[in-house]
This record gives C-alpha cells, sequence and structure tokens, in this order.
C-alpha cells in the first residue's frame, strides 16, 4: 500500500529519495544522530536535548527492522540493555528513559511510548529473523517486558504501564492520565497474536479501547488531541501538556498506520482525521505556525514548566509529516493529495532541534511509501510481511 505512488510518484523516485532520508540521518556528518560505538552498541541521540532516549532508541529498533538490519537492530538493543535497563526496585524490567551519551543515567523512571515499540519491534523481529540467544532471543525478550508491562499492578507497590481496568496505557506509570499518541492499538494486536496467550484477551480489549479512547480524546471539530489527555480523554495540563503540541503530532499518524496495518477504518475516527486536515489546511504552510488548544482557540505566549514557549510549533517537520501519514486512514482525494505533496516538497530539517523532526518524516515516508509494515510468522523458514 503506496500513497506516494497513488498520487503519481514513481518508484524510482521513492527510491532515489529515501536513499537520501536516510543518509541525512544515519551517514551525513552535519546532520546524522546516529552513532556506531563500534563495540557491539550504538544509538541514536535526542539533538536538542544532547541525550539519549528510550523514545529513539525504541524507534532505531523499529525502524532497523523495517530496513532489514538486523546487525543495526541488535546494536540499539544491546545499548538499551547495557545501560537503560532497571534491574531493582519496583520499576525493574524497564528502562530509564533518559541516559547521557555515556551511558551515565538522566532518569529513574521509564516513559512507555519506548516500552510499547520495544515489545513490537523484538516480537516482528522474531518473526522476521527468528530468535538468538541472551537478549536477543527477541520473543523471550518482549514476553518478559510485556509481562511486566500489563501484571507489575499486582506487585506491592507496582505499578505498570497499562491501567488494568480500562486498558489504557499510562502516560507514566506512577500517573493515572495517558497521552493519546501512546495509543497504539495496532502494536496490540502484534502482542494479542505473539505475545504472552494469558494476556492475549487483555491486548485484543486494549487495541479496541484505544480506538473508542481516540474519539474522546481527538476533538470532534478539530480532530486535535493533547499531549496528555484524562481516561475520559480531557486535556490534562500536567506541566503545561494539555495543548496540541509536540506529541500530539504523533496521534493521527497512528491512526494512519493502525489503518494501514490491520484495516480497520472506524468512520468516526477517519472523520476526526479529516477534520484535523481541514483544520490545518493552508495555514500549514506558514512560518510559524501558532499553537492550539484542542478546540481550536489560539494558546498564545503560555510557557511549560520549563520555559518552552508555546506561542508557535516548535516541531513544524513532525507536524507536517504526522499529517501527511494520517492520510492512510482518509479516501485518495484531493485533502489527502494536498498532505501528500506538501510532505513530499518539504525538505528535512537541520539544526537543533532535527532528531524528532526527522524521526517522524522518516516513519512517514516509509509509511507512504509501503515500507513501513507488521512482519507476521509463517510456519516455513521463510519471513513475510503482511499488507492491508
Amino acid at each position: 500500500m503506496s500513497k506516494f505512488t497513488d498520487f503519481g510518484y514513481t518508484q524510482a523516485q521513492i527510491d532515489e529519495k529515501f536513499q537520501q532520508v536516510l543518509d541525512t540521518i544515519f551517514t551525513n556528518e552535519e546532520t546524522k544522530f546516529y552513532y556506531d560505538n563500534g563495540d557491539g552498541t550504538a544509538y541514536f541521540t535526542d539533538t536538542g536535548n544532547d541525550d539519549v532516549r528510550t523514545e529513539g532508541m525504541s524507534y532505531g529498533m523499529m525502524i532497523a527492522l523495517q530496513l532489514d538490519d538486523q546487525a543495526m537492530f541488535n546494536k540499539f538493543w544491546a545499548w538499551v540493555n547495557k545501560y537503560m535497563l532497571i534491574t531493582d526496585g519496583p520499576m525493574n524490567g524497564f528502562f530509564k528513559w533518559s541516559a547521557q551519551r555515556s551511558g551515565v543515567s538522566n532518569a529513574e523512571g521509564s516513559a512507555p511510548d519506548g516500552e510499547e515499540f520495544f515489545a513490537a519491534a523484538l516480537l516482528m523481529a522474531a518473526n522476521r529473523w527468528g530468535d538468538g540467544e541472551g537478549i536477543f532471543n527477541y520473543t523471550a525478550e518482549a514476553k518478559s517486558l510485556l509481562h511486566e508491562m500489563v501484571h507489575k499492578d499486582e506487585e506491592e507497590g507496582g505499578r505498570g504501564m497499562f491501567d488494568p481496568e480500562t486498558t489504557y496505557i499510562r502516560f507514566v506509570a506512577e500517573m493515572d492520565i495517558s497521552d493519546p499518541s501512546y495509543h497504539l492499538p495496532h502494536f496490540y494486536e502484534v502482542y494479542a497474536q505473539y505475545g504472552n496467550e494469558e494476556d492475549r484477551a487483555f491486548f485484543e480489549r486494549a487495541a479496541d479501547a484505544s480506538r473508542e479512547y481516540l474519539k474522546k480524546a481527538m476533538n470532534p471539530e478539530t480532530g486535535m488531541s493533547a499531549e496528555y489527555a484524562n481516561y475520559d480523554g480531557t486535556p490534562n495540563d500536567f506541566r503545561g501538556h494539555g495543548s496540541f503540541f509536540s506529541d500530539a503530532y504523533r496521534t493521527a499518524a497512528n491512526v494512519g498506520l493502525d489503518a494501514a496495518w490491520t484495516g480497520k477504518v472506524d468512520a468516526e475516527l477517519t472523520d476526526r482525521v479529516v477534520k484535523l486536515q481541514e483544520f490545518y489546511k493552508g495555514q500549514i504552510e506558514q512560518e510559524n505556525i501558532p499553537v492550539y488548544w484542542i478546540d481550536g482557540t489560539i494558546v498564545g505566549d503560555k510557557e511549560t514548566e520549563d520555559g518552552q514557549s508555546l506561542l508557535y510549533v516548535k516541531h513544524p517537520v513532525a507536524l507536517k509529516a504526522g499529517m501527511a501519514q494520517s492520510t492512510l486512514a482518509t479516501p485518495n482525494n484531493e485533502l489527502s493529495k494536498y498532505y501528500v505533496d506538501l510532505f513530499w516538497n518539504m525538505p528535512m530539517r537541520d539544526g537543533v532541534y532535527r532528531y524528532y523532526d526527522n524521526l517522524l518524516y522518516l516513519f512517514a515516508f516509509m509509511s507512504l511509501a509501503g515500507m513501513y509494515n507488521k512482519y507476521d510468522k509463517q510456519a516455513s523458514a521463510d519471513r513475510v510481511l503482511v499488507t492491508n
């Protein structure tokens, strides 16, 4: 399934541009943020914060899987296990969400979006390449992580990553709020299919519940969701994250990938995505794009707890990439063409904030090129992808 070819781009054009995208992230000395340590480990650095995050490391593993680069996949996973794994206390089995490039920890807690991507990438790596030994026994590693994510609430003093009652993914294990962009029903179906048998029903329920949650979190008039939201979908302004800001650019993109992977297109959820596309058409081309509350009113020059101004969008490339990927959930009409063409003609980001923008750019490109796929297991030794 390729939106690019649907709208007239040739495979030769796609292949040439894709190589340029990869060069920008992995090899160009002025723009890359991938580093191979030469000792069997590698990492992405968040150039805006000069650290390494489970978000980026899990993205790196998913990208390596899609590129069929098992060596790179293993290097990312080895770095994560060497420097980020929590080995004792109530968070045992999770990963510290931030570390210095040297590996020295910056945090004691975890961020569930990283663990979600780790688990999905590991299960599909087992399907594509088979299991190895130790930390490279991908299936065993994924099942162990998923068990902790679901069942840690059953331990004394423990807090898991999924709320046991609602099945919603938590923003962090310690808080009973969510992040709409963390809701990945297409991953939960992978967990149900290839994860722990005893949790199959839980993840099947979680996939359906997340799609329903996104309908509550995405405003019916604008399609926007907040970065952080309560379990009823209303914005939660914890630390100033109650507006449609950086995390939230992934929400509609995830709806698009869910539709591409599962073929489950919900009319109400699709309508939310279309409303978002309609809201931003035209103004997304401005040099400075305002930040909005999810009802479409401008936030103004509010600051978050860390002093981040919300006057204008901080990651415009990420926003445009997310909008383009969202077209996977909407019809091939002029509105979809507008966002796909806008994305195709948009340069990748340079400068200090290029990490987040260019990772979302890469995911959008792979999605629109039909290169971001679910890998299923076959009875034979052959590994194939399944697309809808």
